[in-house]
């Protein structure tokens, strides 16, 4: 259900433009730490949902040829006819910076009890396509097409765009967070902001990691249909702010039936690996 990691973590075929982008990636996006605090916000008449509440833990690491993400979440659901649930899920990732190789894992707990557990990889092919092989839960095989997005390749082109004032594209990307293979993204970089003010007096959030440009944005992630043709109506959408360093501020989630919001509550810097 928690889906915030994708805009956090969020390439093509190898062309001048994409090498570009990936070379960027050590400008531009900064290996870092962040905690969010998680709640409802909004709920519809009718949702069985009464209350959310957690915490999400993100890290990016630059590991030197590759970048390696890790979302933790701990997360309880309050419903109005049952028990509430607890949710407890921590999703690895590791992006080869050429594009070429994408590894995941994901495991789910619900109420301390094992619910889900993911494990595969993705690689290019030399054409552009791109395939993601699942070993658990079960085998599964995923063919993409020409023109996907790991995450991390995904989050620096939305920055390349924003920089350059491309406010509306679309891609594909994959991430491997469920068994569904690539999902469309519609994007929407938004106007720039300054948030030089919003989070002094927090200690725990490194200022530094803020001063840079910010766009209010928005994606809306649409499921594909098996001619991946993508559905009419978004599985959810997230209204964030970005910043040119990779660094998400805050998000809203909206769900069908409810809102959750992230909202920042530590940052802190990390030192990249040394490289031989």
């Amino acid at each position: 259900m928690n889906k915030f990691f994708k805009i956090l973590a969020v390439l093509a075929v190898i062309t001048p433009f994409q090498s570009a982008v990936a070379n960027n990636f050590k400008d531009k996006i900064i290996p870092h730490k962040a905690l969010y605090d998680m709640k409802l916000t909004s709920v519809q008449s009718g949702s069985p949902i009464t209350g959310v509440r957690g915490d999400m833990f993100f890290r990016l690491d630059d590991a030197c040829d590759a970048w390696s993400t890790d979302h933790r979440f701990s997360t309880e659901y309050q419903y109005s006819a049952k028990p509430s649930v607890i949710v407890n899920s921590n999703f690895v990732a590791w992006e080869n910076k050429d594009g070429k190789e994408f590894h995941f894992t994901s495991d789910t707990l619900v109420n301390g009890m094992a619910s889900e557990k993911i494990r595969g990889s993705a690689k290019l092919n030399e054409d552009g396509s791109g395939v993601a092989t699942y070993m658990k839960p079960e085998e599964i095989k995923h063919k993409m097409d020409k023109g996907f997005f790991f995450p991390t390749a995904h989050t620096a082109d939305m920055i390349e765009n924003a920089i350059k004032g491309k406010n509306f594209f679309n891609v594909r990307m994959f991430d491997g967070s469920d068994k569904d293979g690539e999902i469309e993204v519609s994007t929407f970089i938004g106007k720039e902001i300054d948030l030089s003010d919003k989070y002094k007096g927090m200690k725990d959030i490194d200022l530094k990691l803020l001063k840079g440009r910010a766009w209010e944005s928005r994606l809306a992630f649409y499921g594909l249909t098996d001619d991946k043709k993508n559905n009419a109506e978004p599985l959810y959408q997230m209204s964030f702010v970005l910043h040119e360093n990779g660094v998400v501020s805050s998000a809203v989630v909206e769900y069908k039936n409810f809102s959750v919001e992230n909202k920042l509550k530590a940052l802190e810097k990390l030192d990249p690996e040394k490289c031989k």
